[in-house]
């Protein structure tokens, strides 16, 4: 593929969040269980609700609101434009970018979540990432290096014709 002089406009975009379903209601669950346990212990100090020290309860408590704040508020950003494609997986991800002179392979597929990732979330290995909080498709890339990603997205039609147009720009 030779590259153009293009401006880097934006061919398609898509952002999407995760829909309510059972993981975040007892993420939720979670959260509420380890804010009362705090209460009674540190608040009311009542004894013998855990083992642990205030201190190791209030700082547990801090990390696990981080943790569910950030997922409660994350989302996959997908966007192709003229130089290629960019995604993130927010809060956890900055904006990662794949030119397309890096790009040996670049197709939407359907896949099975709970078969191919177990569930849906961000799974990052040595060189592979995918990226998926619903649906049942996704841009897959492989790059020059061996690197495989998939990341999700709920507009396959309106992805594969983004990704024909850009073939198209290519080939000029």
């Amino acid at each position: 593929m030779t590259m153009l002089n293009l401006e880097n406009k934006i061919l398609f975009s898509e952002t999407h969040k995760a829909k309510f379903n059972l993981e975040i209601i007892m993420l939720s669950m979670l959260t509420i269980g380890a804010i009362i346990v705090f209460y009674l212990q540190v608040i009311e100090n009542k004894e013998g609700i855990t083992k642990f020290s205030d201190n190791t309860l209030t700082i547990a408590l801090i990390l696990w609101l981080i943790f569910a704040i950030a997922n409660f508020n994350s989302r996959i950003d997908l966007e192709i434009k003229d130089k290629g494609i960019y995604y993130r997986f927010y809060p956890f991800q900055s904006f990662k970018r794949i030119l397309w002179e890096n790009i040996i392979e670049c197709n939407v597929q359907e896949y099975n979540p709970n078969k191919h990732m177990r569930g849906f979330g961000m799974r990052i290995f040595q060189k592979d990432a995918i990226l998926t909080l619903q649906g049942i498709y996704g841009i897959h890339i492989e790059t020059k290096t061996g690197a495989k990603i998939l990341v999700g997205t709920l507009k396959p039609k309106e992805l594969t014709n983004a990704l024909n147009q850009i073939t198209q720009q290519l080939k000029k």
